[in-house]
């Protein structure tokens, strides 16, 4: 659903400038979230774009002139012309000097009167977990900014915080964004009960990481998931995950993360997950 379909979704979604106060990157985040530091300037207004803009997208990472609503409102957003909803981050610093690459943080629509319904979306077009722009070494790790930015945006405790994506079925709109919201109390709950996880993300895929958790879903009240117990600062989880399913694997993947004891929770999906898996990360969310 990338052209006119996801227009006429996109035009039914009301958004709004994000209010919170500019967050410093380079500002310590409690260790008890796993994130010692953020290594990255404070949130501002950006340089002179070093290298100018990404290259082109390749080949299933959509087209530049698609009409995906949530691709043309970040498209042309920069620091210091925004756009309609978007508030524009340019962290430094940035994984290659060939280009520069941006984030806009915006409300997402689905639930209008909620402050955790929140997306990160790059301005760079990549429609969405499949592309292989998110596994390159030049791309920038946008999971380190989501939870960043997720610990300043929304109105609760870490603990009680999620971000994650969909999977390309999943979805609705085809620009990739890591949704920012608040942890369904259930998977909470599941997640605390949980003993003997792994703690490497080589080990992510293993059976021995493959546990069910309690989910927020019409149709089902639970589902299982690959999780992690990652004491470490978050790395692009994206090419962790490529890494372990391959390229054409990960199509199918949703991936999420929220606060451990000690570290995160690093969990991924996909329907076809032996008893019973899922590809939509939306019933960890409680909006």
């Amino acid at each position: 659903m990338d052209e006119a379909a996801n227009a006429k979704v996109g035009v039914s979604r009301r958004t709004f400038l994000t209010t919170s106060a500019a967050i410093g990157l380079g500002a310590t985040v409690a260790t008890s979230t796993g994130v010692r530091s953020a290594s990255a300037a404070p949130l501002g207004t950006g340089s002179a774009m070093v290298g100018g803009g990404p290259p082109p997208p390749p080949p299933g990472c959509g087209s530049v002139n698609s009409g995906d609503f949530l691709w043309k409102s970040v498209k042309d957003a920069t620091v210091a012309n925004p756009g309609a909803g978007n508030r524009v981050v340019e962290p430094q610093p940035q994984p290659t000097t060939a280009f520069t690459q941006l984030y806009a943080v915006r409300h997402g629509g689905d639930k209008p009167s909620s402050a955790f319904d929140q997306l990160l979306v790059p301005t760079r077009r990549i429609s969405g977990i499949e592309c292989e722009t998110l596994w390159q070494p030049d791309m920038l790790n946008l999971w380190k900014y989501a939870w960043i930015e997720a610990t300043g945006v929304l109105p609760t405790a870490e603990e009680n915080i999620v971000v994650g994506v969909n999977s390309q079925k999943a979805r609705r709109l085809n620009q990739l964004h890591i949704h920012l919201s608040r942890l369904y109390a259930g998977t909470r709950k599941s997640l605390d009960g949980v003993g003997g996880l792994p703690t490497q993300l080589a080990d992510w895929t293993k059976p021995k990481a493959n546990v069910e958790l309690a989910i927020d879903d019409p149709n089902r009240t639970s589902a299982h998931f690959r999780v992690v117990h990652l004491d470490a600062l978050l790395p692009n989880l994206f090419a962790t995950l490529h890494q372990a399913v391959g390229a054409k694997g990960m199509a199918a993947q949703m991936i999420a993360v929220t606060k451990a004891p000690k570290g995160f929770y690093v969990i991924s999906s996909e329907s076809g997950l032996p008893h019973g898996g899922t590809s939509t990360c939306d019933g960890l969310f409680h909006m």
